[in-house]
């Protein structure tokens, strides 16, 4: 893990903290030397713990998602969700998973567009998948298509009604509008369709975007092409437990 971040916390406090877990994992054969840093402000915990990276990649994909802490209930739904995580790392994906823990009463009910499932959320993990630099068309959608309707679909067999982050999303995530948006997506698409009635400003996965596509020269999913209406758009759908279907 790097970082894992201990807010308002000593240094000797979050070593106190985590000396049970050390001490279990030493006792099954595995060594950690966890090195300890303590910082003044989050500002320079951040900055030293994150340096400025470059996205540039052209033969990855990505999708992620906001795994809700009641997968965390029991051992029984806890075993199979790391069971889809483990299949996806065993296929030689990426994983990465930031611990978090925000509520309706800690954030309160805002009049913003964030995300219900972000609420219930104790886990936004990403997952990824290359293929090579030279791969035909058909190759990287072969990949693509894997990655989207199967693996991915794995974590979302396991967390049906929850959501992923749309800032690290799949551009092929399947009911996008429920993913990104959870229920606000109706009042959403209403606001757009109020200030943007010609439909001007467009972006793929973005609200009102399920009625234009891009006729790609190419094939794949990019914005190499006449962008143009669809003939059938991709309607929303309503998915998951009553916790997610809050009102505006």
């Amino acid at each position: 893990m790097q970082p894992f971040f201990a807010p308002n916390m000593t240094k000797s406090e979050t070593e106190e903290l985590l000396r049970p877990w050390m001490d279990d994992l030493s006792g099954l054969g595995i060594d950690i030397n966890p090195v300890y840093k303590e910082y003044s402000t989050f500002w320079e915990a951040w900055n030293a713990s994150f340096p400025l990276e470059a996205i540039e990649k052209t033969h990855v994909a990505s999708g992620s998602r906001l795994w809700p802490r009641t997968n965390w209930d029991n051992d029984t739904i806890l075993n199979a969700t790391y069971g889809a995580i483990k299949s996806s790392a065993v296929a030689g994906l990426t994983t990465i998973g930031f611990n978090q823990a925000p509520t309706w009463a800690a954030g309160g009910k805002q009049e913003n567009a964030v995300n219900p499932a972000w609420r219930e959320t104790i886990c936004h993990m990403i997952s990824s998948v290359n293929w090579p630099i030279y791969a035909s068309t058909e190759e990287q959608m072969d990949v693509r298509r894997n990655f989207t309707f199967k693996h991915m679909q794995r974590w979302r067999d396991m967390s049906p009604g929850a959501g992923s982050y749309l800032s690290e999303s799949d551009r092929l995530e399947p009911n996008f509008q429920w993913s990104f948006y959870g229920s606000y997506y109706p009042r959403l698409l209403e606001i757009k369709q109020k200030f943007d009635p010609k439909n001007v400003f467009w972006a793929s996965t973005a609200v009102g975007s399920e009625f234009f596509q891009v006729e790609s020269v190419d094939g794949l999913p990019n914005e190499n092409g006449r962008l143009c209406k669809k003939t059938e758009p991709s309607l929303y759908v309503a998915e998951g437990p009553d916790w997610v279907r809050s009102e505006w």
